[in-house]
């Protein structure tokens, strides 16, 4: 197996050990929920939680980087002001909020994995761009979850390869509603990265329904790296 399809492979497993993690958590005060163990876990007992359930399949660098992430992500979402702040969390759940933070965070990781190889002279910068495009478009979390990525300009790099939006600018679209939801993505990924809710279809679909996104901004790329969940089924 090459890096490439380790380090997709591991980001998967991540995906589950987190949504695993969260179970444990209670949706509205974030504090873990009786039974777990102490009001509060230690690092340590995260880092056995993370071990157990990755068994064997996680090792060396790897293994170290993609746990220290989960648990990062984990602490600074719950403390963060964006999970409570109202109307930033009106249409969505904290857990949800904190799982696509948790995911677009991981995300960035990897495209910062793959500009190392630029820096160390293994490929060119934009070897590194069409890469770490080929591994965004492809990678994927839970039932649905997918990644996008549009340059600060608004030009779309990655939408799970749709032809017809790949490539060109979409700086200037809006939802039925009115929100010009790419520059408001530009901004809260400029700004550190956020929430932003708007109106778009489903993969495969063409009725605009409520979405809630979490954005932040690669710097080495100027990308802006989003993903995205549905509040209500529809």
């Amino acid at each position: 197996m090459n890096w490439k399809e380790l380090l997709t492979k591991e980001i998967e497993s991540t995906y589950a050990v987190t949504e695993g993690l969260l179970d444990l958590v209670d949706e509205d005060s974030l504090q873990w929920k009786p039974g777990t163990g102490n009001n509060w876990m230690t690092t340590g007992q995260l880092l056995k939680h993370i071990s157990n359930a990755c068994g064997d399949s996680m090792r060396g660098f790897v293994t170290t980087f993609l746990a220290a992430l989960v648990l990062a992500t984990i602490f600074t979402s719950a403390f963060s002001p964006d999970v409570y702040a109202k109307p930033e969390n009106q249409g969505g759940s904290a857990a949800r909020d904190m799982l696509i933070r948790n995911q677009v965070e991981t995300a960035v990781s990897m495209l910062n994995a793959v500009t190392m190889k630029a820096r160390k002279g293994d490929m060119t910068i934009d070897g590194a761009k069409k890469l770490g495009a080929e591994l965004l478009r492809e990678l994927r979390y839970g039932e649905e979850g997918y990644f996008w990525a549009d340059t600060v300009e608004g030009v779309n790099v990655v939408l799970y390869g749709k032809e017809d939006v790949e490539g060109r600018s979409r700086i200037d679209e809006q939802d039925a509603n009115g929100v010009l939801f790419i520059r408001e993505f530009i901004a809260k990924a400029k700004a550190g990265g956020g929430y932003v809710e708007y109106l778009f279809p489903k993969k495969g679909g063409t009725t605009p329904v409520a979405k809630r996104s979490y954005v932040k901004l690669f710097e080495p790329f100027n990308w802006v790296v989003g993903t995205g969940y549905y509040p209500e089924k529809h």
